[in-house]
């Protein structure tokens, strides 16, 4: 007998329960309220959208719990502490935010991965004596936080095609959003190439969207600061 796919699904978001248990209540309870008892019949969208809209706000959308969170992440363990920001960020996939909500997550879940990223990243290119699995760790943490960053990123400017107020404070951060896209990007790119990997056809869409979004709002060579603890300037050309 063959499992349905509804009940395949359930059992991965247990596993990443398991795996992420501080994301565990809102993301094990999300599909279980979209899914009905058979993998034919699932709620329209739209109503479950309207129905639980009230209820359904990330738990980092609350600025209290993201300070309380980034405030408990590990100091002495780079791996764990990025392991924790890539759990967050994963939960931010199917996450109803408005464009600033996800950008103001995300912008802080960033930043404060970045000590951690360089860590680790030192770890992979320096260490002389790396086993193959320790290797293929370090890789896999690295590469899964540029690629969930910059998806991410990505993703906030869906919330600039709204005439919201949202939408115009999104539109205030648009050569940050635009510069850390293409920033992850490259840096995605350059971690396929460590191991010879194929470069999918979304990382040169996102690349070209964000360039033509920045250029059509006129600030593609406006220079800043990417990170806060990097020097430097940069732009999104």
């Amino acid at each position: 007998m063959s499992i349905p796919e509804w009940m395949v699904h359930q059992l991965a978001i247990l596993i990443q329960g398991l795996t992420y248990p501080k994301i565990w209540a809102y993301g094990a309870l999300r599909p279980l309220v979209y899914t009905c008892a058979s993998s034919d019949q699932t709620l329209p969208l739209s109503m479950l959208e309207n129905l639980f809209q009230a209820k359904s706000d990330h738990p980092l959308a609350d600025a209290r719990e993201l300070k309380r969170f980034l405030s408990e992440l590990p100091v002495d363990n780079a791996f764990r502490a990025l392991d924790e920001v890539v759990g967050w960020l994963e939960s931010c996939k199917t996450a109803y935010l408005s464009g600033i909500q996800r950008f103001n997550i995300v912008r802080q879940l960033d930043e404060a991965a970045q000590p951690h990223l360089r860590r680790l990243i030192k770890d992979y290119i320096h260490s002389p004596r790396l086993s193959r699995s320790e290797e293929r760790r370090l890789w896999t943490i690295i590469h899964g936080f540029w690629a969930l960053v910059g998806e991410q990123y990505d993703a906030c400017l869906d919330g600039l095609e709204l005439k919201d107020k949202a939408a115009e404070q999104l539109k205030a951060n648009l050569p940050l959003i635009c510069a850390r896209t293409i920033a992850a990007q490259g840096a995605v790119l350059k971690w396929e190439l460590y191991r010879y990997g194929p470069l999918g056809q979304r990382l040169w869409q996102r690349l070209g969207r964000c360039y033509l979004l920045a250029d059509g709002a006129g600030c593609v060579d406006k220079t800043l600061q990417l990170y806060p603890a990097l020097s430097g300037i940069t732009s999104a050309q």
